[in-house]
């Protein structure tokens, strides 16, 4: 086996090592038991599959007790997750525009909050 034949087979297996090292981050213990909280409902439970929160909260690296906030929070699924990430000491602060109520209503994000 020529020197280029074994230099291109240990990059593929090192490229393919890199890769499934990224697509498999270590998980916040905060973050998954707020994914997993069988408090929460379970139509937003049935969607975690296609929004990967618990990916998305490890990249942006929330922790407990930060004060984060999201903007155009919609009926406020994720802001729910935040919240339990972030626990007691830290603050979700959930934003939605003015156009949003008025074509959807409130009920959804208040009943979330009530």
């Amino acid at each position: 086996m020529t020197a280029q034949k074994r230099f291109l087979i240990l990059s593929a297996l090192l490229a393919l090592g890199v890769a499934q090292a990224a697509e498999s981050p270590t998980i916040h213990p905060a973050i998954q038991a707020a994914v997993d909280s069988q408090e929460r409902l379970p139509k937003d439970r049935s969607r975690d599959d296609n929004r990967h929160y618990a990916q998305v909260m490890e990249f942006f690296g929330v922790r407990p007790g930060m004060n984060v906030i999201e903007l155009f929070a919609a009926g406020g699924n994720t802001a729910e997750v935040l919240a339990r990430a972030v626990g007691r000491n830290g603050k979700v602060y959930m934003q939605n525009p003015d156009f949003f109520y008025e074509r959807f209503g409130r009920k959804s994000v208040d009943e979330r909050l009530a």
